[in-house]
């Protein structure tokens, strides 16, 4: 289960802690001296785009972290903001893991024009 919390909030802490400002999804510069909270936004948002090129499994590692009988909180210093880059954060892995879920439901793609081998269906 994935939790999020302030980091004054240590009660609030459950099963693992990932103190975003000491990871790779800590934000960068960039985002931290943005004019407002839609730049922030924005800016973190297209970060979290270009670590997931870069290192997907960064990703899938903080999910594979909060699933099943695992807990895992996103902890930052940015108190109850809207943007906090927790909530961003949090939001990008729900969106993963859903995403995860459904193509294990669907099961292997195949290629368009591939014919089911005979005896498979």
């Amino acid at each position: 289960m994935l939790y999020l919390a302030r980091a004054d909030e240590p009660a609030h802490h459950r099963g693992r802690v990932l103190r975003l400002e000491r990871s790779v999804f800590a934000p960068e510069a960039l985002a931290r001296t943005a004019p407002d909270a839609t730049a922030f936004r924005v800016r973190y948002i297209a970060q979290l785009r270009s670590l997931w090129r870069r290192d997907p499994g960064a990703f899938l590692r903080v999910v594979d972290q909060a699933t099943g009988a695992h807990d895992l909180t996103l902890v930052d210093g940015w108190g109850d903001a809207p943007h906090a880059p927790r909530k961003i954060l949090a939001t990008a892995l729900k969106q993963i893991a859903r995403t995860q879920r459904d193509a294990a439901r669907r099961g292997p793609r195949r290629s368009p024009g591939c014919r089911p081998a005979p005896g498979s269906r």
